[in-house]
């Protein structure tokens, strides 16, 4: 059975995912969830950073 082509979702080669998904990711960053940060934050406070640096560090998250 051959299922028809959308094509709002092209066929990829092997690795074009990960290339694009690498591409979009230096660009924008790696989307986090708020509990996921958050947890980055308690993490950072146990080992010591200053609410200051975590702060400056949220652009990139």
């Amino acid at each position: 059975k051959q299922s028809p082509h959308d094509p709002d979702a092209p066929v990829l080669a092997p690795g074009e995912w990960e290339a694009a998904n690498r591409e979009a990711r230096l660009a924008e960053g790696i989307p986090l969830d708020a509990g996921s940060w958050q947890a980055i934050c308690a993490a950072a406070r146990d080992v010591g950073l200053s609410e200051s640096h975590i702060t400056r560090c949220r652009p990139l998250a």
